[in-house]
This record gives structure tokens, sequence and C-alpha cells, in this order.
């Protein structure tokens, strides 16, 4: 496997498995809430 292909086999695992992809799940749910429940969105907000 060309070292590219290592590099990107290894950033996808750590995206995936790391915990990345729940946290970002987790926030387009508090995103998508507060779109349909018409609430100001603001950084603080969703951090």
């Amino acid at each position: 496997m060309s070292r590219i292909g290592s590099f990107l086999n290894l950033a996808w695992r750590e995206f995936v498995y790391g915990g990345h992809l729940l946290s970002l799940g987790a926030s387009s749910i508090v995103f998508t809430s507060a779109i349909l429940l018409d609430v100001p969105i603001t950084w603080d907000f969703l951090f």
C-alpha cells in the first residue's frame, strides 16, 4: 500500500473509531433541533 493510502486509512480509522464521528453527529442533532425550533444559533450554543 502506498504511503498516501496508508495515511488515509489511518486518518479514517481515527475519525470513525476515535469518537470524532460521534461528536459530529451529536453537534449536528443540536444544530438541526435549533433550526427546527427557531432558536438563534451562536457559537457558544454549539460548544
